[in-house]
């Protein structure tokens, strides 16, 4: 575990696929599997040593390993990455805050490698 200290420069993506303000204050707090496949397929490398998961990512909680994967296009989510969220490349997880109630714009979120629908989607959350 790298805890030295590290300047970075984020640039936070649009969280337009938000449908209203409604729930961006009850997040829940996770940790990303980042040996994940389709977490790893989703990352984006910053270039200078970090990466990121971008906001929107479909994800769903694994019970056995106990940590947040890429949710699959069969199974329903269980939420959304709030927001982006950046971590050194090469790290196994990373923190973040899941948008698990509220409003989300179906056209807005971003591509996870499978058509994302609404019949896919968290329980508590309307997709519009």
């Amino acid at each position: 575990m790298d805890l030295s200290p590290k300047r970075t420069t984020v640039t936070y993506d649009d969280q337009e696929w938000l449908g209203s303000r409604h729930g961006v204050d009850c997040t829940d707090t996770g940790t990303l599997d980042l040996e994940n496949a389709g977490l790893a397929a989703v990352a984006v490398d910053n270039g200078d040593g970090t990466s990121y998961i971008p906001s929107g990512i479909p994800v769903n909680y694994d019970s056995g390993t106990k940590l947040y994967e890429l949710a699959a296009d069969t199974v329903a989510c269980d939420g959304h990455v709030y927001e982006q969220v950046v971590f050194n490349t090469g790290s196994d997880r990373a923190g973040f805050a899941l948008f698990w109630h509220g409003k989300v714009i179906l056209a807005k979120l971003p591509d996870p490698g499978y058509t994302f629908g609404a019949a896919d989607g968290a329980p508590h959350i309307r997709y519009v």
